[in-house]
């Protein structure tokens, strides 16, 4: 891995570090400029970014009568991830993201004109999925770099258009997938973790539908573990915990025997799996040394989920369905991907800062905490 990390918590220790970090910019000019750390435009994205998340997230968790779809159209979000962040990398990003919304709005509207199952699916699980892919994975890099002292979590918990402006600048037009991601194990250990935990934490959410206190509880779940990991602790170091105690939850569920059981269990879920939902992206771009192929890197980790999302819900139903009606398999089948997942994002973060509890891993623009 070729990047600069130190364990010192005073900035001052990363100064020479942008002189030393090699991006693939061939000359000084091609460099990005220095963090605006706050700011009108910095704050704009987070305004915008809210938006992009209620209209693609929003969309996706509302389920309701289009239920059935919603699996096609996380699976789209994710897996269009490749191609949306490579096209970003390229300095493609305003003509990217527009072509998003013009899905989700061309989804939206011909939702309303759909007479059969086939026009159904297209419109909600096809056109929207991948409208919601390319303006969602866009914009998940562009409100780190913008933040130095503030902490992680202002930069990803205010969940836009074309006020969107990439801060680095755009690289040549090369292979879609990055693959020296390949022989960096690091990536590969934290790739197959995430496959792995949004296997079986995807089966409760949507097997529980109806119990919408869900979606309410995880507005706390994703900003107070984001602020503990963005201060304290750091982000892989705090993803690494609450994936064992998702995993212990879901064990439990198969103990919920009365309906307030299973809404205690519904809020102390939700409350654990927004975090890791909000911490997986961000975790996703420390992944990468060079932060010019973050859009790649990131999109790469999200095609890995895309098919762990598409296929979790669809392999437990098989197993109720096997079990003529019963959750018990469906449910040690969830808790078992997930405790899984959890192991080995132990080994990506062995490998990749060794056994200090908490260093600070430097990009040329960046300085975070893992």
């Amino acid at each position: 891995m070729d990047f600069e990390k130190a364990v010192s918590g005073s900035k001052g220790d990363f100064v020479s570090a942008t002189e030393q970090s090699t991006l693939g910019c061939q000359n000084d000019e091609l460099r990005p400029k220095d963090p605006p750390d706050g700011g009108i435009t910095a704050w704009l994205h987070l305004l915008l970014m809210h938006i992009v998340f209620f209209n693609t997230w929003g969309v996706a968790n509302g389920y309701g009568a289009f239920q059935e779809y919603y699996a096609q159209i996380v699976f789209f979000l994710f897996s269009i991830g490749v191609t949306a962040g490579r096209l970003t990398d390229a300095g493609h990003f305003r003509v990217t993201f527009a072509c998003g919304v013009f899905l989700q709005l061309l989804g939206i509207f011909m939702t309303s004109l759909c007479k059969t199952y086939w026009q159904i699916f297209f419109a909600q699980a096809i056109c929207l999925g991948i409208g919601n892919g390319f303006s969602f994975l866009l914009i998940i890099g562009h409100s780190l770099p913008d933040f130095t002292s503030h902490g992680f979590h202002h930069a990803c918990d205010l969940p836009c258009l074309l006020w969107f402006k990439p801060r680095l600048p755009p690289r040549k037009t090369g292979q879609r997938t990055d693959t020296s991601a390949f022989t960096d194990l690091p990536f590969i250990l934290f790739s197959i973790s995430m496959f792995l935990k949004f296997w079986g934490l995807y089966f409760a959410l949507f097997y529980l539908p109806g119990l919408m206190i869900l979606n309410g509880v995880g507005i706390i779940g994703r900003t107070l573990p984001t602020i503990i990991a963005g201060r304290c602790v750091g982000m892989l170091n705090m993803l690494i915990p609450m994936s064992f105690a998702l995993s212990f939850v879901m064990y439990c569920w198969a103990a919920v025997t009365s309906t307030a059981g299973l809404y205690v269990f519904a809020i102390v879920y939700r409350l654990i799996a927004a975090s890791l939902q909000a911490l997986f992206p961000a975790v996703s771009t420390t992944m990468t040394p060079d932060p010019s192929r973050t859009g790649t890197r990131v999109g790469m980790n999200m095609r890995f989920v895309s098919f762990s999302t598409l296929t979790g819900p669809a392999i437990g139903g098989a197993i109720i369905q096997g079990q003529k009606g019963g959750y018990l398999g469906a449910q040690m089948f969830a808790a078992s991907c997930i405790v899984l997942g959890a192991l080995t994002p132990l080994g990506a973060r062995i490998a990749k800062a060794g056994f200090k509890l908490k260093i600070k891993v430097q990009f040329a623009t960046l300085c975070m905490y893992i």
